[in-house]
């Protein structure tokens, strides 16, 4: 070979023409030649799309090949290894290019992002506490800190209706509102400024005076005021004259109103009321003798009307309200008021007729264990009401002594004013005992029945069962009836009588278990993946739905259905409205139900629609 190999073969060979010659075992030659040629090298060129928000992720980088030889094999820094890298953030992106032949170019491309959106906002107050006069502004966006013009941004206002300005006016006090900014690319950013809220006026009325006497008019009231902005005015009401200060004065029997209004005009209301004196009087409290013939009777006076305090002198001497150890007789007061009017009045003290005493029967108890004997007792003279205990401490204003068991008893008898009268023994007996029981309450579940079976301790005549509500029985007068069907809880009582008509009685309870779960999730994603695609009102089994209701966030009705059960999965929320699928986010729901019983009741709460 030209480049002096000697096999065959020539190996690493670059690109050119090379010789040969072939000679034989005999010296014979054979001379040729041949020429190499080499591949294009790999060429290539890149183009990008930037991003088109801060912090966004939608940049692109292309490689165009132009020489090489096909194919080729693409590698990008990222992983990607398509002529174009997409969903790229802001940075540098290397890609390798590699052609059939193993030949590689390499290059750089770079992603760049606009500045971040911020934004400055001012805000006036509302004149007055919770006023809708407020005002709130954005008086800058930046990029990256850099100022640009407003008029290159769109604004939206979350006020209803919604404000699409720069600035928003009539706002509320106390509110915050966030505002939407929104450059030509659609980047947006949303800030958030709260209305300052002056202090809301408060008036109050910090001391009155009445009338000193019944038809005068020399009361008072001064009013005072806080909160808003300072200087206040006063306006009393007509019935003052109009008058125009903190203090209104020269004021008879009556209510008044007074309006207080600050700087800016905002204002209270406060009233009072003026009250005068009655007309003096007085009321009796006359406490007789206690017993016939004592002397242990009082009066008291108490006066009325006028002004206090009051001084009382009795046609005894005594002074005071209160005068006592008097007999039986008329007693004369007369009262002065602190302003010297005087009033004259006569009372009288009483005493008993005859002193105490009684005649009395007893009935004896009609069954055992009862505490239903009874005495009659037949009281005369002391002071009625008469009052009667069976063991001198626990007094009734009866003269049946009721609930009694069977037992000796003496009677004490006390008079309104405290005088006593005892009686002689009085014997009340009991028959053979006779008894029933119904056994422990019972549980069941909500529409089930129950049967009720009875325990006596003897024979007896008749059953008489009470459903204590409007729950019925399948028979009154057996021994085991059942129930109908329950949806309350019920109670029954049952009286047995025997021979003798002596009667037992018992109560049991039926408790009914009613289970009313309904239930809505608190996210769904309608995204056709059968599962949870709709938004489904579970329950159990027998509820209806009477109306089923979905609100976006600003209130809109977007979804209505009722009258279906709960559980089925064909009647939900898709998350569409008016055929358009609705983006993601927090949803308002209101739910009415009917259970099997019949009783409504009403849910409502939140869910999240997630795409």
């Amino acid at each position: 070979w030209s480049d002096n190999q000697v096999t065959p073969t020539a190996t690493g060979l670059a690109a050119q023409q090379y010789n040969v010659t072939v000679t034989d075992a005999n010296g014979c030659l054979e001379v040729d030649q041949v020429t190499l040629t080499s591949p294009d090298q790999v060429s290539l060129t890149l183009s990008t799309s930037d991003v088109s928000c801060f912090a966004g992720d939608d940049g692109l980088a292309t490689v165009t090949i132009l020489t090489g030889t096909a194919p080729y094999d693409i590698e990008w820094s990222n992983g990607q290894s398509t002529p174009t890298a997409n969903s790229l953030t802001a940075g540098n992106y290397s890609v390798t290019v590699t052609d059939a032949s193993g030949c590689t170019a390499d290059a750089t491309a770079q992603i760049f992002e606009p500045g971040e959106l911020s934004a400055d906002l001012t805000q006036d107050a509302a004149l007055c506490h919770d006023g809708n006069d407020g005002t709130a502004a954005v008086t800058s966006v930046y990029y990256g800190g850099v100022s640009a013009p407003l008029g290159d941004f769109t604004f939206a206002w979350s006020t209803i209706p919604a404000q699409n300005g720069a600035g928003a006016a009539n706002l509320q006090g106390g509110q915050a509102y966030t505002v939407t900014i929104t450059d030509a690319a659609g980047c947006e950013l949303v800030e958030t400024i709260a209305v300052d809220n002056p202090k809301e006026v408060v008036a109050s009325i910090e001391s009155a005076t009445d009338v000193s006497c019944a038809e005068g008019s020399d009361g008072t009231a001064t009013a005072i005021a806080s909160g808003g902005v300072e200087p206040y005015s006063y306006s009393w009401g007509a019935n003052t004259g109009s008058q125009n200060t903190p203090t209104a004065s020269g004021l008879a029997e009556g209510t008044y109103f007074v309006t207080v209004a600050d700087a800016n005009g905002c204002q209270a209301v406060v009233s009072t009321t003026i009250d005068q004196p009655e007309p003096l009087g007085v009321g009796f409290v006359s406490e007789k003798v206690d017993c016939f013939g004592a002397s242990t009777g009082s009066l008291s006076a108490q006066a009325e009307g006028g002004t206090a305090p009051y001084t009382y002198v009795w046609s005894t001497g005594q002074q005071g309200k209160v005068i006592d150890a008097l007999a039986a007789g008329t007693y004369t007061v007369t009262i002065f008021d602190a302003n010297g009017c005087e009033l004259i009045e006569t009372s009288e003290v009483f005493q008993p007729e005859a002193p105490l005493a009684a005649l009395f029967e007893a009935d004896d108890v009609s069954c055992f264990g009862r505490e239903d004997g009874v005495i009659y007792l037949d009281p005369s003279g002391g002071t009625p009401p008469y009052t009667f205990s069976v063991d001198g401490e626990h007094f009734v204003g009866t003269t049946q002594l009721v609930g009694l068991e069977a037992g000796e008893y003496n009677v004490w008898m006390r008079d309104s004013r405290g005088c006593e009268y005892i009686t002689s023994e009085i014997l009340i007996l009991e028959p053979e005992p006779l008894s029933v029981d119904l056994g422990p309450d019972l549980r069941i579940d909500m529409g089930e029945t129950a049967v009720l079976d009875a325990e006596v301790s003897a024979p007896v005549v008749s059953y008489e069962w009470i459903p204590l509500g409007p729950e019925g029985l399948n028979c009154y007068d057996c021994f085991d009836p059942e129930t109908d069907a329950l949806f309350n809880p019920a109670t029954y009582e049952l009286v047995v009588t025997d021979e003798n008509g002596c009667t037992a009685e018992d109560r049991i309870n039926v408790f009914v278990h009613k289970d009313r779960l309904v239930l809505v999730p608190p996210a769904f994603s309608p995204n056709s993946d059968s599962h949870n695609d709709r938004l489904l009102v579970h329950g159990k089994s027998g509820t209806t739905v009477t109306l089923f209701q979905v609100y976006d966030r600003w209130g809109e009705l977007v979804f209505e259905a009722g009258d279906f059960p709960v559980n089925d999965p064909n009647i939900g929320w898709d998350g569409s409205f008016k055929g358009e699928l609705m983006n993601s986010g927090v949803f308002i729901w209101y739910v009415e139900v009917r259970y099997v019983d019949g009783v409504e009741e009403t849910f409502k709460g939140s869910t999240t629609l997630i795409r």
